[in-house]
């Protein structure tokens, strides 16, 4: 009769147990890269929903909360983005000096990801300063 060495078995099992653990950490490493890439490019308008959907699920809230808080949430939203837009000709300032900085030490082919970069950075602060001028037309300040 043919038994198995007890080595084996656990040598197997601990084999398993370890690649289960290896996959399981770059499928939830994937996920949240997914997760964050399309939140940036989602720009502003996703941050709401967002921040609704972290506040329901950490303080449990109700259907008449979610409602009440939907307009603080848009308000706090709309006066962060036109903080961050008063503030963007300075951050603008600092990257273009620090990419400036950065391209002479980067092979050609790091460069042009740099290039990439920075036009995905550049569309997105694009489509905050626009999201800022619709609520802005939608809500002129009072006089």
């Amino acid at each position: 009769m043919n038994r198995l060495n007890p080595w084996k078995v656990w040598g197997g099992l601990t084999l398993l147990f370890l690649s289960g653990t290896l996959i399981g950490g770059v499928a939830t490493h994937c996920y949240l890269q997914s997760q964050l890439e399309s939140r940036w490019e989602a720009g502003p308008k996703a941050k709401k929903p967002w921040m609704m959907q972290r506040l329901t699920r950490h303080l449990d809230l109700t259907a008449d909360q979610q409602t009440s808080l939907g307009p603080i949430v848009s308000q706090a939203q709309d006066d962060l983005l036109a903080l961050r837009a008063q503030q963007q000709p300075q951050v603008e300032a600092i990257w273009n000096r620090t990419l400036a900085a950065v391209k002479p030490g980067l092979q050609p082919e790091q460069q042009q990801k740099l290039d990439e970069f920075e036009k995905k950075l550049h569309r997105r602060w694009q489509a905050s300063q626009d999201y800022l001028k619709i609520i802005q037309d939608r809500n002129p300040p009072a006089k």
